[in-house]
């Protein structure tokens, strides 16, 4: 099964909507660990949405086991639904009887939803409408939420580096700025890793999956480094954009102001191992040839998604297809393969999918069909 599917599934079990055939098919996906671990976090992220407390999940899976052995008469067809629901029973419906669920709870998929990833592995969902505290394992408010952005303190001390780690689904954005200053731009389909706190005499080092644009704050005693897989871009203060999908064939980074030097993971930073980029230029790693090539671009393209703007110049569709799915969280079938390397200049503001593909059709007759979150192209 695809991951949307199953996340399909888990909701409609989470609300009692789940049918036989869907039963058996989650039944036997949970047979791998892997699955199950995925399932239990699942449960966790939304236990924890409702009631604000962690979810002890062995506790709850041996009171489980207690509870199917009481009705192991069940047909097993019905079986797994009845245990299944015996566990979300035991880790979440306690919480109506102590006034913590409203009649009727709202569950939440995480695959589509902004997620905070704190320092112990409690997962908790960002409300873009609400606001909250970011708090540590001591209770100390590092940061606060309001809308789509986290703002961290720098007034907590702290004596050793501790991680969260934020992750942007497709069709949202969201904005950080972290412990000193540094203001990140987090892309559809992202994943950042980062300190709650940068610690004195260490560097600022944080982890990327998928793209950002950083503004970093200036010190020069404490370089910034963005790890993105296979290559480093160390500063210490300027502004760029970094793109690291792993389904694409390179990691970018493009240079709007400042300077910055980049380098292998798998290297040392000194002047035989890296690369200085000025102004105006794009560095683009090549995951196939393991080679880095420099070349000025126009930085706006690669840029643009900051403001709500999508830019392609001589772009290939299957590529612009790829960013469409980015930044609007849908599936895109096409079936008119001789599209794929054909290339296409176009650029939209603030729009919708909708006008995307009526333009799209209008300028260069492309067809299509597109129902809920599906799109196919003929």
């Amino acid at each position: 099964m695809t991951q949307k599917k199953i996340d399909r599934i888990i909701l409609k079990f989470l609300e009692d909507r789940i049918y036989e055939e869907e039963s058996n098919e989650l039944k036997n996906w949970l047979k791998d660990s892997e699955n199950k671990a995925y399932f239990e976090k699942f449960i966790e992220v939304n236990y924890f949405l409702q009631t604000k407390k962690t979810f002890h999940s062995q506790e709850s899976l041996d009171k489980t086991m207690a509870k199917i052995i009481m009705v192991k008469r069940i047909p097993i067809t019905s079986y797994f639904k009845y245990a299944a629901m015996i566990l979300l029973f035991l880790g979440l419906g306690y919480s109506y009887q102590q006034g913590y669920f409203s009649p009727k709870p709202v569950f939440v998929n995480p695959s589509e939803s902004i997620t905070l990833e704190l320092e112990n592995g409690a997962l908790e969902i960002i409300n873009e409408e609400g606001s909250s505290k970011v708090v540590d394992a001591e209770g100390n408010i590092i940061g606060t939420q309001e809308g789509s952005q986290i703002v961290y303190t720098n007034a907590v001390e702290k004596e050793s580096l501790v991680y969260n780690t934020l992750r942007v689904p497709y069709g949202k954005t969201f904005q950080l700025v972290l412990s000193d200053g540094t203001n990140v731009h987090i892309n559809a389909g992202t994943t950042l890793r980062y300190p709650v706190k940068f610690i004195k005499n260490k560097e600022r080092l944080v982890f990327v999956d998928g793209e950002a644009y950083f503004n970093v704050a200036k010190d020069k005693t404490h370089p910034f480094i963005v790890n993105a897989n296979e290559m480093n871009i160390r500063v210490t203060g300027t502004q760029f954009n970094v793109s690291n999908y792993p389904e694409d064939d390179a990691v970018n980074a493009v240079l709007v102001e400042g300077s910055v030097s980049v380098y292998g993971k798998e290297k040392e930073f000194n002047n035989e191992n890296v690369l200085k980029m000025i102004p105006g230029e794009l560095a683009s790693f090549n995951r196939a040839t393991q080679k880095t090539k420099i070349t000025q671009v126009d930085t706006s393209i690669f840029t643009g998604w900051i403001h709500g703007v999508l830019i392609f110049k001589h772009m290939k569709f299957s590529d612009i297809l790829v960013k469409l799915e980015r930044k609007y969280d849908v599936n895109i079938q096409n079936y008119n393969t001789s599209l794929a390397n054909e290339t296409f200049t176009a650029r939209f503001e603030s729009v919708s999918i909708e006008h995307v593909l009526e333009t799209l059709n209008k300028s260069y007759g492309i067809e299509y069909t597109f129902a809920e979150k599906n799109i196919i192209i003929n």
